[in-house]
């Protein structure tokens, strides 16, 4: 649904604390999109998927290569 707004997908990272799902979701945009762009795909996906699963807090981390390396192990 999302795929043709990001570039890259870096990875994604949960942990749970009591009945509270925490999810990361580390992505690529193109340098040279606006961040008012970047931050709205950002919101529409981080609603669909707190809908879609139950309980979860979502942040979707907006990443580059370099930096995304160390983010997901």
């Amino acid at each position: 649904m999302f795929f043709d707004e990001y570039e890259d997908f870096y990875g994604v990272r949960s942990r749970r604390s009591g009945s509270t799902i925490y999810i990361d979701v580390f992505l690529g945009f193109h340098p040279e999109e606006k961040m008012g762009t970047v931050q709205e795909t950002c919101d529409r996906f981080k609603r669909s998927l707190e809908v879609k699963i139950l309980g979860s807090i979502v942040s979707i981390v907006p990443t580059s290569g370099p930096s995304a390396q160390g983010a997901v192990k």
